[in-house]
């Protein structure tokens, strides 16, 4: 196997000449990033989050972000009480995750905001 292809990368390579890393952050984001070496017992470099280090300077939470959209969108991760409906106004489906149904999350995740507001209710049988 040969080293990827990503100035300065010495991983070896995955797919199209670029290792597991770079070849992800090329298919989520269509550009690829430095990969940074940072001490572990630094905090995540978002000024407001206190979460400890995971990756490239970034909590877990906003490396998850950054990896998927090439950004971080929002700067602080809230946890939201699990009885809460989505926090879009008029749907009533339940919280999923970042205070949203699964569908509005999908569209968060996808576009970085909401689309459709409408969506069909989900309910189990």
């Amino acid at each position: 196997m040969t080293d990827c292809s990503e100035y300065g990368c010495t991983k070896q390579s995955h797919a199209k000449g670029l290792c597991d890393t770079h070849y992800r952050q090329l298919k989520n984001t269509g550009k690829t990033t430095k990969i940074k070496k940072i001490d572990g017992k630094q905090g995540c470099k978002i000024k407001e989050c206190p979460k400890k280090h995971f990756q490239n300077g970034y909590c877990n939470a906003h490396w998850r972000q950054h990896e998927r959209n090439g950004r971080v969108m929002s700067s602080v991760i809230k946890k939201y009480d699990s009885q809460q409906g989505c926090k879009v106004k008029g749907c009533p489906n339940p919280h999923n995750g970042l205070g949203y149904c699964a569908g509005h999350k999908k569209q968060i995740n996808k576009f970085g905001r909401i689309v459709k507001k409408e969506l069909r209710v989900w309910r189990r049988k």
